[in-house]
């Protein structure tokens, strides 16, 4: 009887243990299934999957007058799905589209029509489609192509006179008059369109500009009648001299009207000056002239170098920069022995006048920029009195 009771014992013990073991791992399983179970719940909302959202037409024959295109997609969530809108990105292009409620499950469609007719080249257009998608309530479609226009019959020798109209800009030229150092600037003009057809304006090449450019606006493609903004940035304190400055910012298009075209660009830099008081600025720098202009006077006969000097004294108690000395004329040179001069300091400057073919009353001068609050640009006249018949230089070209 003992025996068989610690048998017993043993045995409902093990029995126990895995009840215990079997119970843990239906309780594991479960938690497992509940797991997948709630990872599978999908949120309550629609979904929108297009079947593809990009589509080059290729080559398009422009009597065709218009290339359609329709694009499928499908409801792919559990709940209705609605198209609120549907814009393209000019008005060569009708967007059509489905406008019933798309159940779960069930397909709809985005028609793209491209509008051939007097725009040759290659295009490229989106179309972008708002709904009320949970996850992507705003999808962009792209159409792609390149119109070209029937061959004529060569033989026949028809003259084809075609109008290619003309490219148009709202101003001459950004100015940025004046530029100060201190800043940046910007400044903006419109381009028209007034050809037949849609153009197309090539990428512009940063190497092409000054670093002290940048481009804020550009305009890429411009339909008949279309305006484009251009907008220039100039960052004041990047350039290294001060006075006037110019140059262009290439513009080609795929327009026989302008095949190849420019944005011109002008400044006049100078220097900012904040407001000092009387006890301020009687601290700054001041440029001081022995005189103000130089008159030769009456020159008996042209042809030689004549000369002139000009004492130029910081009479401040700054440093005196001079940054500019130039001539209104390439006849006047001028040599100067330093750009700077400290508080108190003067200095010699030479003026040398070639009068080979002048005649009559000349008047031209120096410019001068410097750092002199009170007088930062200013000229110099410089003046003489020729006979009215001129002498030249035997050595000189005639």
């Amino acid at each position: 009887m003992p025996t068989i009771t610690i048998k017993n014992t043993l045995i409902s013990c093990r029995n126990i243990g895995l009840t215990l073991v079997i119970t843990l791992f239906n309780t594991t399983i479960s938690s497992a299934q509940n797991a997948v179970a709630r990872s599978a719940i999908k949120p309550k909302g629609a979904q929108i999957a297009f079947d593809h959202t990009r589509f080059d037409f290729g080559p398009i024959n422009e009597n065709i007058k218009f290339a359609s295109h329709k694009f499928g997609f499908t409801n792919t969530g559990n709940a209705p799905l609605v198209l609120n809108k549907v814009e393209t990105s000019c008005g060569c292009t009708t967007p059509e589209w489905s406008t019933d409620t798309v159940k779960p499950g069930e397909q709809g469609y985005v028609t793209a029509r491209y509008e051939t007719t007097n725009r040759l080249g290659t295009f490229t257009k989106s179309i972008t489609v708002y709904s009320n998608a949970l996850e992507s309530p705003m999808v962009f479609l792209d159409i792609l192509g390149d119109v070209y226009r029937e061959n004529t019959d060569l033989e026949s020798n028809t003259e084809i006179k075609y109008n290619y109209g003309k490219v148009t800009f709202s101003k001459p030229a950004l100015s940025f008059s004046p530029l100060y150092d201190n800043r940046t600037d910007t400044q903006s003009l419109f381009v028209t369109n007034e050809t037949p057809t849609a153009i197309n304006i090539y990428a512009l090449d940063p190497g092409v500009l000054p670093p002290y450019i940048r481009v804020l606006q550009w305009p890429t493609t411009l339909e008949p009648q279309e305006r484009g903004k251009v907008q220039i940035a100039i960052d004041g304190k990047k350039i290294n001299y001060y006075g006037f400055g110019t140059f262009e910012i290439p513009m080609n298009t795929s327009s026989p009207a302008l095949p190849f075209g420019s944005v011109f660009v002008t400044f006049s830099r100078k220097q900012f000056f904040p407001k000092y008081s009387a006890a301020q600025l009687a601290k700054q720098p001041k440029l001081t002239l022995d005189k103000k202009e130089h008159n030769f006077g009456m020159i008996a006969e042209a042809g030689d170098l004549i000369t002139t000097e000009i004492k130029f004294t910081n009479t401040g108690k700054q440093l005196l920069k001079i940054y500019n000395m130039d001539p209104s004329c390439g006849c006047i040179s001028v040599k100067a022995p330093k750009k700077e001069l400290q508080a108190g300091e003067s200095m010699i400057v030479k003026v040398i006048f070639d009068t080979v073919t002048k005649k009559g009353y000349s008047n031209y001068s120096i410019g001068i920029i410097c750092n002199d609050p009170t007088n930062p640009e200013f000229e110099i006249p410089i003046k003489a009195q020729f006979p009215a018949k001129d002498r030249h230089c035997l050595t000189c070209p005639k």
